[in-house]
């Protein structure tokens, strides 16, 4: 996989995105679920962008990790971010 710099790199695949909760030490724990190793891959990727950064700091700033995945899920298809959820919700 090529290096990606912007959100806009990952509109041309599927993104799935896990579940969050919370962690020892302030961290947040990264519940990758059912997600195939290429899946999770594309999500670490994803978030080493400085647009996934600020939007996931800001959010942890203001609520910790609830409604994380809500927010993130939101914030991509914002950005025209093709979900896993969608696809598999229609």
């Amino acid at each position: 996989m090529a290096k990606r710099q912007t959100l806009a790199d990952f509109s041309d695949e599927i993104v799935s995105v896990p579940d969050f909760a919370p962690g020892p030490y302030g961290m947040d724990l990264v519940i990758r679920g059912d997600m195939d190793d290429r899946e999770w891959r594309r999500w670490n990727a994803l978030t080493q962008t400085s647009e996934m950064k600020k939007m996931m700091g800001a959010h942890r700033r203001e609520n910790g990790y609830k409604g994380l995945r809500a927010a993130v899920l939101k914030y991509l298809r914002e950005n025209n971010i093709k979900l896993k959820d969608d696809i598999e919700d229609a």
